[in-house]
């Protein structure tokens, strides 16, 4: 394809990824996901906008002036706001951990002085070849920093799929698992590797990825169109929240019959207490189809996560044993095991989120010594 072709299809890029941006901020606009994922969208316009800065032919460049340091900026924030979006998004959790938010500062430290320690085009990087401790620590490590960032975001996608109860986000996850995995590791690889190759043989590997960031945002484009934004946006519920009274009053769920087996087997039977238990396992036990039962707990009960869902019963169970003072003797590592935990370390996690106070300071504060 001309070099033509190709700037066409980095302004379609660009479009799409402003698009995309806009329309989740104009939806949300006092949300922090929402801009969060706008954020991330407009530095990856910043990407390609930057990279149409270094085109070979002088007609089909852009200058962006006093922008350009900015814009470059910017580009370099996509992988560690995905990782903090999706840690948002798909966890319980709302703080990111320390050490991954002193990481991305850090690779933002590094871009910053790369702008203006480093040449940002290739073909001057070849002409003035930075020393090797500078080419690792202002070119090698800040990628591989983003490459972390875009690996840990992928992790967080994936972990706790299968309890996710939102249809909607269980959608997006498909969307992040191809836009992390594909295109920012096709991305990230094809960054390190261009260096490397022969400026002679760069134009392929550049044009595979103008093309692919055109067609990837276009896709994006098309399913958000489709997706409820407001799922997105929205972290993890850590409670239940009441479901609406409608819900109830439609027969939603095939009547009460999906219902009463849900309180046969969850509540009087105690699944709840079960070592293990997934959303495929309490579907089996009361033999209905795992998305009727997601829309049962999602829509009825008011939980969008399974395990908030078994953290509501069985923290609830253990604040009752906690104040017993016939078990103030009882280790809470016991109490933990017998409600279902495999150990104490996620039971510790749950009863601080829910209620505000480790089990020991709970206990104590109910049964003084």
């Amino acid at each position: 394809m001309s070099a033509l072709t190709y700037l066409i299809l980095e302004i379609i890029a660009l479009t799409a990824l402003v698009l995309i941006a806009l329309r989740v901020v104009v939806a949300h606009p006092k949300n922090r996901n929402a801009w969060l994922f706008a954020s991330i969208f407009l530095g990856n316009a910043c990407y390609v906008l930057t990279r149409m800065t270094f085109k070979a032919e002088a007609a089909y460049r852009v200058d962006l002036g006093l922008l350009a340091h900015p814009v470059q900026v910017l580009m370099n924030l996509g992988s560690g706001l995905w990782m903090i979006f999706c840690y948002s998004t798909f966890q319980d959790r709302r703080r990111v951990p320390r050490l991954w938010l002193f990481l991305f500062a850090l690779q933002i430290l590094l871009s910053l002085l790369r702008i203006y320690a480093v040449p940002m085009s290739l073909n001057e990087l070849d002409r003035n070849p930075p020393g090797a401790a500078t080419r690792i620590l202002l070119l090698d490590l800040p990628l591989l920093l983003q490459g972390a960032f875009g690996v840990f975001a992928l992790g967080l996608v994936l972990k706790g799929w299968a309890d996710d109860l939102v249809n909607s986000r269980r959608l997006f996850r498909w969307v992040c698992v191809g836009y992390l995995g594909a295109l920012y590791g096709g991305v990230m690889v094809a960054e390190l590797v261009l260096p490397m190759v022969p400026a002679s043989q760069r134009i392929l590997l550049d044009d595979g990825i103008t093309l692919s960031l055109a067609l990837s945002a276009c896709a994006i484009t098309l399913i958000l169109a489709r997706v409820n934004i407001t799922t997105l946006v929205a972290p993890v519920a850590r409670v239940a929240t009441p479901a609406r009274p409608e819900a109830k009053e439609q027969g939603a769920f095939n009547g009460e019959a999906d219902y009463q087996k849900f309180r046969e087997v969850f509540e009087d039977r105690h699944a709840w207490l079960q070592h293990g238990l997934s959303i495929a396992g309490l579907a089996a036990q009361m033999t209905i189809p795992q998305y009727r039962l997601r829309q049962l707990i999602n829509s009825r009960l008011g939980y969008r996560n399974f395990n908030a869902l078994l953290n509501a019963y069985r923290i609830r169970a253990a604040c009752e044993q906690l104040s017993d003072p016939l078990k103030k003797d009882v280790p809470v590592l016991t109490i933990a095991l017998s409600l279902g935990y495999q150990s104490i370390s996620p039971f510790n996690q749950a009863f601080r989120e829910l209620v505000g106070q480790t089990p020991t300071q709970y206990r104590t504060s109910k049964i003084p010594s």
